[in-house]
C-alpha cells in the first residue's frame, strides 16, 4: 500500500478547505480579492468562525445584561445566494494601511 503525498491546501487549511465548496466561479473569485484585502487592512491571517464565515482578528464583547462572548473583527461569506460581508466600522488602523 502506498501513501500519496498531496500539496492540495484544501487538506491543511480550513479556510482553503471551505473556499473549495463554492462551486459560483465568479463568488470564489471575488471571496478571494476579499479576503486579500482584510488581510491587508486587518493585518490579520484568515480563521474559520464556524462552518461558513472566514473571519479576521477578534475581540471580545460584554453587554450589561452580563452576557458576553468573542466575535470576529471583520469576516466574509460566500455563500450560495450572495456574499455577505461582516465587519465593525473603523476596526482598523488607517496609519497601519497607509504604510503597507
Amino acid at each position: 500500500m502506498s501513501t500519496k503525498l498531496s500539496n492540495d491546501p484544501a487538506l491543511f487549511d480550513p479556510v482553503e478547505k471551505f473556499l473549495s465548496t463554492v462551486t459560483n466561479v465568479r463568488r470564489l473569485s471575488d471571496a478571494r480579492k476579499i479576503i486579500e484585502i482584510m488581510r491587508q487592512v486587518s493585518g490579520e491571517e484568515p480563521a474559520m468562525w464556524g462552518t461558513s464565515i472566514i473571519g479576521f482578528g477578534s475581540y471580545h464583547y460584554r453587554y450589561a445584561s452580563g452576557h458576553e462572548g468573542d466575535s470576529l473583527v471583520i469576516g466574509l461569506s460566500p455563500r450560495s445566494a450572495a456574499m455577505s460581508v461582516y465587519g465593525l466600522y473603523n476596526a482598523y488602523d488607517p496609519i497601519r494601511v497607509s504604510r503597507s
